[in-house]
């Protein structure tokens, strides 16, 4: 099995990692902030741009790009990615960009376990289980099925500053 670690740099540092079962998969991670750009004709447009400074409350969108450059289709590709410590995991931001053959399950607990997100419980103050709400989410997991060679996928989310 292969690890890789590459890392992201914002307020803290966000390692995503990827377990392979075949060598040649190469992960790579960037973050890009939303910047709204006029055009010539005097339109407003939203376009991602790689971060460059941040205020509570701005957004900042983690990808992370997979590449099989190997001889073989990889298997069970395993992508872990922290809730930077200072952000707020944004609710129903998570994706697949081929979402056959790729699930994602949610961790509370700092990649310990991992859930679907329906089923993340936490105790609430008075000790009882309940559904946890998106700013409690500290690590998403994506697993896909199958990265065939020369072939990529794209898993990201979003996040807030608190």
């Amino acid at each position: 099995m292969q690890k890789i670690v590459l890392g992201l740099l914002l307020s803290s540092v966000v390692a995503t990692s990827i377990y392979a079962k075949s060598s040649g998969v190469v992960l790579s991670s960037s973050s890009f902030q939303e910047k709204v750009v006029m055009s010539d004709s005097g339109m407003e447009s939203l376009r991602l741009v790689p971060v460059a400074k941040i205020v509570p409350g701005d957004v900042v969108t983690y990808k992370n790009d997979i590449v099989n450059k190997g001889q073989k289709s990889a298997t069970d590709l395993v992508i872990k990615n922290p809730v930077p410590e200072h952000m707020e995991y944004i609710e129903d931001s998570s994706l697949c960009k081929k979402e056959q053959g790729c699930t994602i399950k949610f961790s509370v607990d700092g990649g310990l376990s991992f859930k679907n997100r329906e089923e993340l419980l936490v105790k609430s103050e008075t000790g009882e289980l309940r559904v946890a709400e998106a700013k409690e989410i500290t690590t998403i997991r994506w697993v896909l099925n199958r990265l065939s060679v020369g072939s990529s996928n794209q898993v990201e989310f979003k996040a807030r500053l608190k």
